[in-house]
């Protein structure tokens, strides 16, 4: 079911809720549309999956396990890998 709401959970999840509920927003979680979950480039200089959603303006942030490229840094915003302790 692409594109379908989906539960989420774990501790992203859980800092998303802590920071909707102290800064006053929603959030829903679903898989990408074209079923392509992390964001392959392709040919044509575009992305798929969750970076090709935040590339083309669909969704305002994604939160997952990427692991930062050059590529996809020239767009987009990205956190550094980070120890939680």
């Amino acid at each position: 079911m692409y594109g379908g709401q989906v539960s989420v959970t774990g501790f992203f999840a859980d800092l998303l809720l802590l920071l909707g509920d102290r800064l006053n927003f929603t959030f829903e979680g679903r898989i990408p549309r074209d079923g392509n979950v992390w964001g392959p480039l392709y040919p044509n200089g575009s992305f798929g999956g969750l970076v090709g959603e935040l590339q083309r303006g669909e969704v305002d942030i994604c939160i997952s396990g990427l692991l930062t490229s050059a590529r996809r840094y020239s767009f987009s915003y990205t956190q550094s890998p980070h120890l939680i302790i």
